[in-house]
C-alpha cells in the first residue's frame, strides 16, 4: 500500500499565508499531499471558508 501523504497547517490572521506557504511546498519541494488539514483558532473560523 503507498504512503499517504498529508499537509497540516495552522490559520492565524491572514488567508494569504496559508496559501503562500501550500504554494511553495507543491512547487519548491513537489509535494502532493492526498489530504489537507487546517486548523484555526474559533476567532479566525470565519476565513475557513475563503481558504477551503
Amino acid at each position: 500500500m503507498p504512503e499517504k501523504k498529508a499537509y497540516l497547517t495552522l490559520l492565524g490572521r491572514s488567508d494569504w499565508a496559508v496559501l503562500n506557504t501550500y504554494y511553495a511546498v507543491l512547487v519548491e519541494k513537489s509535494y502532493y499531499p492526498d489530504k489537507i488539514h487546517i486548523f484555526a483558532e474559533k476567532s479566525y473560523s470565519e476565513c475557513l471558508e475563503n481558504i477551503i
